[in-house]
This record gives structure tokens, sequence and C-alpha cells, in this order.
């Protein structure tokens, strides 16, 4: 014997499973379902209903996407806008109201 095997101690019983004639009863599915039944208009029901909410759902979020975007556009324009201010400002040798705030505050 090795070392490992020496020292797994060695039980003169062994535990064993009790195997008897007798099968395990089955339950009786027929009696009380787990679930009950399910028509097929309730499930055509459900199914619409999911379908509704997935479709309102959707068009929420479409919403907030477009939402989303004209404030992106909008801000973008506004940028563009005010870029073209500044260079009409330093080309014409003025200062614009926000470079003239920038060097007062110094």
């Amino acid at each position: 014997m090795d070392g490992y095997h020496a020292s797994v101690p060695v039980h003169k019983r062994s535990a064993t499973m009790q195997i008897t004639s007798r099968p395990m009863p089955l339950p009786d599915y027929g009696k009380s379902p787990s679930s009950p039944a399910v028509t097929p208009e309730q499930v055509s029901q459900a199914r619409n209903e999911a379908l509704t909410k997935k479709d309102e759902l959707q068009a929420q979020s479409e919403e907030k996407a477009t939402a989303r975007r004209a404030m992106a556009v909008s801000y973008t324009a506004n940028q563009q806008d005010k870029a073209v201010v500044e260079r009409y400002l330093e080309a014409s040798g003025q200062e614009s109201d926000s470079k003239s705030d920038r060097k007062s505050v110094v």
C-alpha cells in the first residue's frame, strides 16, 4: 500500500442501499394538475397583450431616440452659429462677448 491508501480509514461496515420489492407509488397526475388548463383563446389573448406591450415600449424607445437626435442636431447647429459669429467678429477686428468676458476675469 502506498502512503495515501494507508491513511484512509477502512470501515468494516459499509453503507448499503436497501432494495425493496415494492415499487414507489407514482403521483396521480390525472387528479390535480400542477397548472390549470389554458384555453387557446387565453394563449392568444396573452400573446396579443405581450405584443401590444412590446410595441408600446418600442414606440417609447423610438420617441426618446428621436428627441435625443433632435437635441443633438439643435446643439450642433447652435455651436455652428456661434462659430460663424466668432469668425465674423475676428475677421472684422472686434472681440466677441465670450472672449472679452474671459479676458476681463483675469
